[in-house]
């Protein structure tokens, strides 16, 4: 899911791209903004993402987390105007760094490493 948001900033700067070669350009100038605005709301999305998969209690908490990424996301595009493509490419880039670092604990801990420990908490839980 987050490689597919990532890819939203490939899409938004092909459409870019395009849009300069034309005569009469139709996107709007760019207004800087700082990446560092869509870090909550990818943050959200992870835990949101994450928390889903483990009961309903969670998945009611996941959706308020969820609903709080939606209203972080709707306020910066609008404040900041920043084109939709962009705001999702932008936190999927987040995502895809925090992915890359928090993906290898719980990757060990669940025993996909291969190591001693490998199953031990799966073998606990009963499975």
């Amino acid at each position: 899911m987050f490689l597919g948001e990532f890819s939203c900033l490939a899409a938004f700067y092909l459409l870019v791209c395009r849009d300069r070669r034309r005569a009469e350009p139709s996107l709007a100038p760019a207004q800087p903004f700082n990446p560092l605005l869509f870090l909550p709301p990818a943050l959200c999305d992870m835990t949101g993402t994450s928390i889903m998969y483990v009961g309903d209690l969670l998945i009611i908490m996941a959706q308020v987390i969820v609903a709080i990424q939606m209203v972080l996301e709707e306020k910066f595009i609008y404040k900041h105007d920043v084109h939709p493509l962009r705001a999702v490419g932008t936190e999927g880039r987040w995502q895809r760094g925090g992915g890359a670092l928090g993906g290898g604990a719980p990757y060990r801990v669940l025993g996909g490493g291969g190591g001693s420990s490998s199953g031990a908490l799966w073998a606990a839980l009963g499975y």
